[in-house]
């Protein structure tokens, strides 16, 4: 499976539907927005590559709802991405493995591979 250096946009769109198809990592509700994270490693540094909307990095997105994505008072933009990883969910890998498995899937599904 090769990951596309520039996903074309219709692409990232089913992505992020497919994203906000599932239920919210953190409250289990249904009607998920698609969170954005810093999931990518950059193989020039080795560094974080910081959260975006843009190119491939703009797959790096898991399912939460309204309340624990922007509004509530301990969501992911309030109390920031590092405390809401490791506070809010099961495990602080639990959301990387989600994404791991989720975006490889949905890859290999779009290939036929599923």
């Amino acid at each position: 499976m090769k990951y596309p250096k520039e996903p074309d946009a219709a692409i990232k769109s089913d992505w992020y539907k497919h994203v906000k198809s599932f239920q919210c990592l953190r409250c289990g509700d249904f009607g998920s927005e698609a969170n954005h994270f810093e999931a990518f490693i950059s193989s020039k540094t080795g560094l974080v590559l910081p959260r975006s909307h843009k190119g491939r990095d703009g797959f790096g997105c898991f399912p939460l709802c309204e309340s624990c994505h922007r509004t509530a008072k301990d969501s992911f933009h309030n109390i920031g991405e590092r405390n809401f990883i490791e506070t809010q969910l099961p495990t602080s890998k639990y959301v990387y493995q989600w994404f791991g498995t989720t975006i490889r899937d949905f890859f290999l599904e779009r290939e036929g591979k599923i």
